[in-house]
């Protein structure tokens, strides 16, 4: 989240003026596709002294990963030279946001063991945090994890709706847990997608082997493959690491909601800004559709903060959000024909 540049330019008297005049600073998240910084510098002051210290400026913040500085003209030089000193910029690490999809309910043909319930790998108990598809997971007493007295079956997640998935992350059977070492944890599965919760596919390039868990405290395996559109996903358990029984700790899938046509409009049409934001956003409105209600949500799904539109007269809605912690949202924006959620960042 860079919101400033320090530049000391070619010191004098170096060679002729071969400072740099003229530039376009742009900024981009990829490294491919640049966007020039409002509000950025467009000249730099020539340095005659062998000393100098830095010319600083400021903009409105924005969140890059590369800066580059277009260099348009120098300070004369006759062989056309172009030089600068050192230069620096300012700003804070942007917080990692992951595209985390948390199963509403799941079902099996596996039998339960010493009374665990398959919901205890949905609800995050012994993560450090929740919802994530990279926190530490550690066991609880009770059990936090759910323990099967067969090692072979399968699994059923409802997502809660259409997605677009690409990934899986997976806490195994802890070491500590039934078994010696985390053998009890799942080994070989297959994985399937499903649209209707009835008819499933095989997923190209899913996992097909969980690693065994030999620590208390473990990190997720993480899986990616290429994205699908699932409302169900399954896990068929082939076997264990060894154990007399099969189980894991937690599970999350990576991806974002799957919208139709209409619903991908609205959402394009829809902005936030500034984003990350102060004390007041402006929720920008450039579609045909009529706003009803704007509701914010904290990373743990709680309701925080709603607004509900008597009359839209008005596209653009103003949304004080001075009251709320820094931290990640989610802003579920309602229309009368769509909606759709954006992730806004509090500083």
């Amino acid at each position: 989240m860079v919101d400033g540049l320090a530049f000391w330019n070619a010191n004098g008297p170096g060679p002729g003026g071969t400072g740099i005049q003229d530039v376009m600073v742009s900024s981009s998240e990829d490294g491919v596709t640049y966007t020039p910084i409002a509000g950025a510098p467009t000249t730099f002051t020539r340095v005659m002294s062998p000393t100098s210290p830095a010319e600083m400026f400021s903009f409105t913040e924005i969140t890059a990963f590369y800066i580059r500085l277009d260099v348009l003209s120098n300070y004369g030089d006759p062989g056309n030279l172009v030089a600068l000193a050192e230069v620096a910029f300012s700003g804070i690490a942007a917080p990692i946001v992951e595209n985390v999809i948390n199963p509403v309910s799941a079902s099996t043909t596996l039998t339960a063991e010493f009374g665990t319930d398959l919901l205890n790998t949905l609800n995050g108990q012994g993560l450090d945090a929740f919802p994530s598809l990279s926190a530490n997971h550690e066991p609880t007493n009770p059990p936090n994890s759910w323990v099967s007295s067969d090692t072979s079956g399968t699994i059923d997640f409802d997502l809660g709706g259409s997605y677009l998935v690409d990934g899986l992350s997976f806490w195994n059977q802890n070491a500590g847990g039934p078994g010696t070492d985390g053998d009890s944890g799942i080994n070989d599965i297959m994985m399937y997608a499903s649209d209707d919760g009835i008819t499933y596919t095989l997923i190209p390039g899913s996992p097909t082997t969980i690693a065994q868990v030999t620590t208390g405290i473990s990190a997720p395996e993480m899986f990616t493959f290429m994205e699908l559109v699932a409302s169900y996903i399954r896990i068929e358990v082939l076997n264990n690491h060894g154990g007399p029984f099969a189980g894991f700790a937690e599970i999350a899938f990576s991806g974002t909601p799957f919208l139709s046509v209409s619903e991908n409009a609205f959402a394009a049409s829809i902005s936030l800004y500034p984003n990350p934001a102060g004390d007041v956003i402006t929720i920008n409105n450039a579609s045909n559709t009529e706003l009803k209600d704007i509701n914010v949500y904290d990373i743990n799904g709680r309701l925080v903060q709603q607004l509900h539109i008597e009359s839209n007269t008005n596209r653009d809605q103003t949304l004080n959000v001075s009251e709320l912690t820094s931290g990640i949202y989610m802003v579920h924006i309602i229309g009368s024909q769509s909606n759709t959620v954006k992730r806004l960042i509090k500083k």
